[in-house]
């Protein structure tokens, strides 16, 4: 029975060993296009404690034509890991959104802001595939009006790490903040 606990915990150990691979304590920036435009974007992450984090973002937003819009989005995760080289993770953030446009009255420009806010609920895996090399996947939930009523999302990238703090990731995004071919430059803290 000694012998049982024993590998029983080492098995344990291995398998939070290798999920503690993965950090949530980052600093990221990008691009990635969107409906009719393109967007750039800063995110973070700062663990609290292991398997919660306090997350954030900006986007700024810039639409073909007279419209352009900020995304702000701060809210918690969860992250457990799932299998030796897996964690699964969840969200929940509030999202606000600003457009900015303009519009003619009589002789001058008038400046015309539109705001909602929501809620954005996102639930993921991350795999590392091996030591440089990992996958992230995520589908998401927006209440937000300034998308069609509620929106479903989904996201997906490969991310390659050039040093054991420095990666980059390409991947799509058909979400909330991004619709289309994305790029990102992270540091984990």
């Amino acid at each position: 029975m000694k012998k049982l606990l024993v590998s029983g915990a080492f098995m344990l150990a291995s398998a939070t060993a290798s999920a503690a691979g993965f950090n949530y304590t980052y600093v990221e920036g990008g691009y990635g296009e969107v409906d009719n435009g393109d967007a750039f974007f800063v995110a973070g992450s700062a663990q609290l404690q292991r398997g919660l984090s306090v997350i954030g973002s900006y986007h700024r937003v810039d639409f073909d034509g007279p419209f352009d819009g900020d995304i702000y989005t701060v809210g918690a995760q969860i992250n457990t890991p799932v299998g030796p080289a897996t964690d699964f993770f969840a969200s929940a953030s509030a999202v606000r959104m600003e457009v900015d446009t303009t519009r003619r009255v009589l002789w001058y420009r008038e400046k015309v802001t539109a705001r909602d806010t929501g809620l954005l609920v996102r639930a993921g895996l991350r795999h590392q595939l091996q030591s440089n090399l990992h996958l992230e996947g995520d589908v998401s939930y927006n209440t937000n009006d300034f998308w069609d009523e509620n929106e479903l999302g989904i996201r997906g990238a490969v991310r390659y790490f050039f040093a054991p703090q420095v990666s980059a990731a390409v991947g799509f995004a058909s979400d909330q903040e991004l619709d289309g071919i994305f790029v990102s430059g992270r540091f984990e803290l």
